[in-house]
This record gives structure tokens, sequence and C-alpha cells, in this order.
């Protein structure tokens, strides 16, 4: 009779789209519990929005800019996977601003960093999982034996290749783009459990400012409620950066709401805008001697909390940050909560 826990252990081949947290949390988990693991990735290193852009000698944190650990094991699992040297506690100041211009003391919630930038911490993850990069995954075949093919364009050459056989599949990317993947795979009746508007990623423009000298600044990192911008952090009051050269480079998000208003500008338009409501706000004469700017299309989650999705049938599942909040921390929940799905006995149906 049919079993869904015999189905589950004949899994022993995963390949998982997008090195990310949540990618390489699963690929760490699934590997110690025996499987096989490959995780592809478009970009041209792991990390996804935990990434950092080369400015000269320096590094600055154009995604994320901070994480939070609230459940003990994502501490073990940093602690035992990445290693303590490759993060750290931000020992900021940190201050939001209101409405009406008041700087406000922000929570005191510990904040961590990569060190001696944020993409540290998942390089450090990668070590030792087997990662492609420059692979965009564009479908998913299901073979005669009841395998995944998976064909990907290498680095935007036009050219096809494909990777298999695995005997499952899971996909960490943005929803917009797992629906399109599931879709390209003539999957189409999956996606219809992804089109919940608590789902979506709103877009965000990133842009980070050299200043020169020693000017000063209110807040080492907090939120702001203005109409541009919703974020700023002095990205060389982190751990680790100070070493890095001289003067300070200050990371700006801009809203979800103006991003997506701006989402086709410029980048020397949003820089431009984004730079004048920054010495606005912070009061500064002083002009940024460097800049550069950085559209994500898929940044801001809502308040989803579906926890991941697996499908044992077609032996496929998702998991994200964006199904648990969009926390960091969250894309660790979301992939422990998938591993939990793949690996749990399943009622024996043979009754």
């Amino acid at each position: 009779m049919f079993s869904e826990a015999s189905f589950t252990q004949s899994i022993r081949k995963v390949a998982i789209v997008g090195s990310g947290l949540a990618g390489l949390t699963l690929g760490h988990e699934l590997r110690e519990r025996g499987y096989e693991v490959s995780l592809f990735d478009k970009a041209r290193g792991p990390g996804g929005r935990m990434s950092s852009k080369r400015a000269g000698e320096q590094s600055v944190d154009m995604g994320a800019q901070y994480f939070t650990i609230r459940h003990q094991g994502f501490r073990q699992f940093l602690e035992n996977k990445a290693g303590n040297e490759s993060w750290g506690l931000w020992e900021g100041h940190f201050q939001d601003r209101d409405a009406a211009g008041v700087w406000l003391p922000s929570s005191r919630e510990a904040r961590y960093t990569g060190i001696p930038r944020m993409s540290a911490m998942t390089r450090a993850l990668s070590r030792e999982l087997d990662v492609s990069v420059s692979q965009r995954i564009i479908e998913l075949n299901r073979t005669d034996t009841g395998h995944w093919l998976i064909t990907s364009e290498a680095g935007g050459s036009g050219e096809r290749d494909e990777h298999g056989e695995f005997d499952a599949g899971l996909l960490t990317a943005p929803v917009q783009q797992c629906r399109d993947l599931l879709n390209n795979s003539a999957l189409t009746p999956l996606t219809d459990q992804l089109d919940l508007p608590e789902f979506e990623l709103q877009p965000c423009w990133a842009v980070g400012l050299h200043f020169g000298g020693d000017a000063e600044f209110p807040t080492d990192g907090g939120k702001l409620d203005h109409p541009v911008l919703g974020w700023i952090a002095n990205n060389s009051s982190k751990t680790g950066r100070q070493e890095e050269g001289e003067g300070q480079w200050l990371v700006l998000h801009a809203t979800a709401e103006w991003s997506d208003r701006n989402r086709e500008a410029s980048a020397e338009d949003v820089i431009r805008q984004m730079t004048d409501s920054f010495l606005d706000v912070m009061q500064v004469d002083q002009q940024p001697d460097q800049s550069l700017a950085h559209r994500w299309l898929y940044a801001k989650a809502g308040k989803a909390g579906a926890g991941s999705f697996w499908w044992p049938e077609q032996r496929l599942g998702i998991a994200g940050d964006w199904l648990n909040g969009g926390r960091v921390e969250a894309a660790w929940e979301s992939a422990m909560d998938l591993i939990g799905r793949i690996t749990a006995p399943a009622p024996d149906r043979s009754e």
C-alpha cells in the first residue's frame, strides 16, 4: 500500500534554487540529514539581499542592514555553520525620527551584522556547500523516471544548461520569481496558492553616500517617518568597517511607496532625490563625495505567517523570509519549517 513516509524517505538528491539565508539553511540542514544537495543562484555570489557592494577599498551593505536573534536555534545555527568570526553585535547609537522631525530612541533589541561586511556571513555559510552561481533557473521538467531536470541560463548569455536528475526541488526566490518559474514549468496550479496579497514583495531603492572628514550624524541606524526615506544607517559604524578607509558610508533605503513610484527612474535621478532628502533630514551642509545606488525589485515583505510550502506529490517546496514576515531570521525559520515538512513521517494510508 502507498505510504507518504516511504515516499519522502526516497528523496536523496535535492536541488535548491537560491543561496540566500533560506537556501543556505536548507543546504546545511538537509546535508546533515544525509541528503545530496546542490544550490543554484543567479547572482555572482551567495547571500541574496544580505549582500554588499564594493566601493574602492571599502564595502557597503546595500540590502539587509542587520539581523536579530529571537530564537536560540538560529544562534546555534550561525555559531556552528558560519562561525563566530563572520558576524557580531552592532554596537551603534540607534534613534528613529518621527513625522515632526524628532529623534527618539529605537528598540533596545540587539542588532547583529556580518563582519567585515554583511555578505561575509553568507559566504561563510556557503563554504561547505555545492553552490553554482550565475545560474538563473528558468524551468523545471519532470523526467520519465519522476525526477526533476533543471534548466538554467548561464550568466545572462542566453545559453541553456541542464542539471539533474533531482528527487526534489526547493525554491527560495521571492514570490514573484517563484510564480514565474512554476508557470514556466507547467506547474500553474501550484501558483494559485501563492496569489495572496500578504505574500507580495514591494521594491526598495537603496543609495550609498560617502562623506569624507568627521561629519556627525544623529543616528547610526533608524527608521524615518518621511515621504522619501524609510531607513538610514551609518555603515561605517558597524563592527569591522572602521579599518576599511577614511570617511563614512551612509546607507539610505527609500520607502516602499516612493520606490514603487520611482521604479523605472534612473539611478542618477534616484541618488539626487534621496541625497537631497537626506541632507535636509540630517541638516548637513557637506555634500557626499561618492555615491552608488541599487534597486531591489523584491524587498519589503508583508505579514504572512505561512512558514513554508511543501507539495509531497510533486516533491517541490518553497521557503523564504517573505513567508514569515520578512526579517532575516524569518528566512531561517521558514527553511526549518520546510525541513520539518519534508522529513516528518506522514500517516500510513495502507488501512
